[in-house]
């Protein structure tokens, strides 16, 4: 009896070790999972903090000097200070050991937030650049002007609001050097609680001798230098006016063409008594000529516009061959509205040939013609020249039905979740393939087709697609495959067949010479598998903590093809949304890349 029950202790203690192993197990990957999640959401934070920031930044600068916009961001967990910086022209987050960048066509200055967390940032247009950080304190006016007599007093204020989240302590220090006005303001500190104003009152009082005589001086330039004896006249009275006559003299011999300089009014005794003349001589030329200048030269910057880009027009005004006058201005419109001035390359038009550019905001997705013009300073306007571009989509998602399958909505989330590292907005249109094969559909205003589904070139609508999509790839487009559509569609264009059902493991790239995954440190163990004409890249080791969250014995999860045959791109993988941070990472790279590659548009 005393063995029977020792055999049945022994029997349940082993039961007892065997459960708490297989919970410690499911304890683990439950953990494993849970990692995974929150570093995509904390990287989602860093990308939506920067996207936040570059949208402001850019909105500020293109409203001009003091334009200024407050923003609220959510600075995520992993945030490195130190290595984080607002400088040059970009704005980088350090967050999780990864740079989230976003990079500008102008200066920005600044600096991020010391800590985590919600922030609210000011961002602020200073003309030339954009100034980005933490305010504590917002000014109603960024300068003051007052209009005064001698002898007399005149009065103005402004207001200083704490738009900090906690009391701030104002002391309010002024440099005024003049003498003939003086200016007074209140310096004892003020306490200023959160969201509150105090309205900051200023006197100034000018002495009987504020202005004495005035006189003259002018630019060093050809117009400047034309103007005869500029003697001073005496002190003015209040409210009271003298006028002086200017006699200017155009040397003999002078070159036809625009001519500018000022002459400049000084009051003494104050600095700010100051006004100045602008002066614009136009010294004519062929007075015979009849015939405007000609467009030439056009281009457009970016080459390949997205939706979203700001466009510049760039041109050369040319009158050489026609009447050799200097050029007055040139013009552009876009389809057919105001017709705006370009602005000259070297600052100032003053020559017969001149190189010209304007820049256009918020233009939308699809064709446009833009209409320049040029006219030289006799008046003749030369003929019109049309340049006509698409503002392009990065990507065109073809469906098989009319809704979305499973693996196309996977992806299509996937899409919606995730942005480009290269400064791609990722637009995109979902489409259904009959809606593609209408003749009217313009596939090249887009750089990117993808197709995830097995049967989306198949079926009574195949053929046309499959030679639609060849044109398009032969025009300079590119396509990915994922997914099932490594099936029929890659057999479809060409890239081998299927020898079983997962045609991720048998499908043939040919001639693959520029592989997407070099320099790719974050996928495990790779081999390269080498035929005579064929390169194929298999991921071995996908599940786990490789690229997917979880395991899966099927083949195809457990080996995943990466490749390239000219513009067509495979990645082999289905369950995007199995996806951890390198996984994330990589499939971000493929479909940059595959933008990168297309060169449908720039022509």
């Amino acid at each position: 009896m005393q063995t029977l029950k020792a055999q049945t202790s022994t029997e349940f203690l082993v039961i007892l070790a065997v459960l708490f192993a297989i919970f410690l197990a499911f304890l683990l990957l439950s953990q494993q999972e849970f990692v995974g999640v929150n570093t995509a959401r904390i990287e989602q934070q860093a990308r939506n903090t920067i996207d936040s920031l570059g949208a402001a930044a850019k909105e500020v600068y293109s409203q001009g000097d003091g334009a200024r916009k407050r923003v609220y961001v959510e600075i995520p967990g992993g945030y490195n200070y130190t290595n984080s910086s607002v400088s040059n022209r970009s704005i980088s987050l350090r967050v999780l050991n990864s740079d989230f960048v976003n990079t500008f066509d102008f200066d920005v200055v600044g600096q991020l937030p010391s800590s985590s967390g919600p922030q609210y940032i000011w961002v602020i247009s200073e003309g030339t650049r954009v100034r980005i950080g933490i305010s504590l304190l917002s000014l109603n006016k960024p300068s003051i002007v007052v209009t005064m007599l001698q002898n007399s007093t005149a009065t103005d204020n402004f207001d200083v609001r704490n738009v900090f989240s906690s009391n701030v302590n104002v002391t309010i220090n002024t440099s005024w050097t003049s003498t003939a006005v003086t200016m007074s303001i209140p310096s004892t500190p003020i306490t200023l609680t959160p969201g509150t104003s105090y309205t900051v009152p200023i006197t100034f009082t000018s002495n009987p001798s504020a202005v004495s005589d005035v006189t003259f001086t002018t630019t060093v330039g050809p117009a400047g230098s034309w103007v005869g004896s500029l003697s001073a006249l005496p002190a003015m009275g209040p409210d009271t006016c003298l006028s002086k006559i200017f006699t200017l003299s155009v040397p003999n011999g002078t070159a036809p063409g625009n001519n500018t300089g000022t002459i400049t009014a000084t009051g003494g005794g104050v600095a700010n008594a100051i006004d100045t003349v602008a002066l614009a001589i136009t010294v004519g030329g062929n007075l015979s000529d009849i015939q405007g200048p000609l467009v030439s030269n056009i281009v457009r910057i970016p080459n390949r516009p997205f939706v979203g880009d700001p466009v510049t027009i760039r041109a050369l005004c040319d009158d050489t061959t026609r009447g050799n006058n200097n050029i007055l201005r040139g013009e552009i419109s876009m389809d057919g509205g105001t017709w705006n001035i370009m602005s000259a390359t070297d600052g100032i038009y003053n020559a017969p040939a001149e190189n010209v550019s304007y820049q256009f905001y918020g233009i939308t997705f699809g064709q446009h013609n833009a209409t320049l013009r040029c006219t030289d300073i006799l008046g003749n306007v030369g003929p019109n020249a049309t340049h006509t571009f698409n503002m392009m989509k990065e990507f065109l998602f073809i469906t098989k039905d009319l809704g979305q399958s499973g693996s196309e909505a996977d992806w299509t989330n996937w899409l919606n979740t995730h942005s480009s590292n290269e400064s791609y907005a990722w637009n995109r249109d979902i489409v259904h393939r009959n809606v593609v094969i209408d003749a009217g559909f313009d596939m090249n205003r887009y750089a990117t087709v993808i197709l995830a589904e097995d049967g989306v070139t198949g079926g009574s609508t195949g053929s046309s697609l499959v030679t639609k999509i060849i044109n398009f790839v032969g025009a300079g487009g590119s396509v990915v495959l994922v997914d099932e559509a490594l099936d029929e569609p890659a057999e479809d264009l060409g890239m081998g067949g299927s020898t079983g059902s997962h045609t991720e493991l048998y499908t043939t790239m040919q001639n693959n010479a520029n592989y997407i995954t070099d320099g790719l440190p974050c996928c495990g163990i790779q081999y390269n598998i080498f035929t005579t004409a064929t390169k194929i890249y298999h991921i071995r080791n996908y599940p786990g903590t490789l690229l997917s969250t979880d395991y899966n014995t099927s083949s195809h999860l457990t080996h995943a093809q990466l490749g390239q045959s000219g513009r067509y791109v495979t990645w082999g993988p289905t369950r995007p949304y199995r996806f951890n941070a390198n996984g994330n990472y990589l499939t971000t790279r493929v479909f940059d890349f595959a933008i990168n590659i297309s060169t449908v548009g720039t022509s």
